[in-house]
This record gives structure tokens, sequence and C-alpha cells, in this order.
């Protein structure tokens, strides 16, 4: 093997590893999202119930004894500061999972193009298939099923964002808080737009491994 062809072996054997390790922690995020997005929606639409079981999980967790500040604390519980922490929360995984996800794609597409650059240099042409894991042959046989698997994804978390908005935009209106409409208004848009991002680059080039 020549010494370029060397250096460019470890740089592509480095780049996969490091794709990789990437790939897992977007799958991670996309996990923690579900989950953040479905239990800021139980708040929003079980509020009545959940937030008085949120009140005592505090109270339980911070040991308080004393009835007056329990009292105190169950009347002036700010639960529309804790939707607006959840609405940041899950902006900022949605940022995460838009980054991580082209990141992904950008690099399986430069895999592809540097196993030509190695198979040139190495002198292998014809129909062997080295160095054309993540390039060719994986175009050449990646099930046509795997893009129904990523539209359930899409659509999965599209429906449980956009349920959620929705009943937290009809909650914030009721409320007439101008403050928190506007406040929850543009983070609302926000995740809407990287989620948008989201769909654009997942279906616009697909990602190894999307189907796993």
């Amino acid at each position: 093997m020549s010494s370029r062809a060397e250096i460019l072996s470890n740089h592509y054997k480095d780049t996969f590893d490091f794709t990789l390790k990437l790939w897992d922690q977007r799958n991670r995020t996309f996990i923690i999202l579900l989950l953040v997005v479905g239990v800021a929606s139980l708040l929003n639409i079980k509020g009545s119930q959940a937030h008085p079981l949120l009140v005592d999980a505090i109270i339980n967790y911070l040991d308080i004894s004393d009835q007056n500040r329990v009292d105190d604390l169950r009347k002036s519980f700010p639960i529309g500061l804790i939707h607006s922490i959840l609405l940041m929360v899950i902006l900022y995984l949605m940022v995460q999972l838009y980054h991580r996800t082209i990141t992904i794609t950008r690099n399986y597409s430069y895999l592809g193009k540097m196993e030509d650059e190695i198979r040139k240099d190495l002198g292998v042409v014809g129909d062997k298939i080295s160095f054309t894991r993540e390039g060719k042959f994986y175009n050449d046989n990646s099930p046509s099923s795997t893009k129904y698997i990523r539209y359930t994804y899409l659509i999965m978390l599209g429906l449980l964002i956009i349920t959620f908005l929705v009943v937290r935009f009809q909650s914030n209106f009721s409320s007439e808080n101008v403050v928190t409409i506007i406040w929850d208004t543009a983070l609302g848009l926000t995740i809407l737009f990287f989620y948008g991002a989201y769909v654009y680059v997942s279906l616009k080039k697909p990602t190894k491994k999307e189907e796993s």
C-alpha cells in the first residue's frame, strides 16, 4: 500500500469512527426529544391532574415539611415558567438533532468520495467491492423499505411536536398573558423551523443506518 493510500485509509477509518459515534448520539437525542415532548404534552393536556403531581414531587424532593410553605408553593408554583423551560429544552434538543443529522449526512457523502480516491490509489478497478461500503455498495444494496422507516420517525416526531405546540398556544391565549404568548410563540416557531430543516435534510439525502 502506498503511503498516500495508507494515510487516506487511516483518515477514512477515523472519520467513520467519529461518524458512528455521532450517529449514536443522534439516536439518543431523538429518544430524549420524544420523551421531553411527551412529558410536556402531558403537562399541557392533563394540566389539572399533572400540575399537583409535579408540585408534590418537588415538595418530596426538597423535603419541605412546613405546611405553610407547602400551601404557598401549591398556590404560587410558576407552572407557566416550567412550560417555557420545557419549550427551551425542546428547542435545544431539536437544534442538536438537526445539527447531528446534517453532519452525519455530510460525513457519509465525504466517506463515499474518499472511497473513490482510495480505490484509485490502490488500483482497484472493475466490479471489485473493496472500499465501496459507505458509497456505491450501500446505495446499490439499500432496501427500499428504508425510506418508510425514515418517514415513520419524521411523522411520529412531527405529530408530537405539533400537538404539544397547539395545546400550549391554546393555553397561552386563554391566560391572556402577553409576555408569555410572545415568548412561547417565538420559541414554538423556532422549533418548527428547525424541525422543518431536519425533515428537509432527512428526505433530501438519506443517511446510512437510518433503518436501525
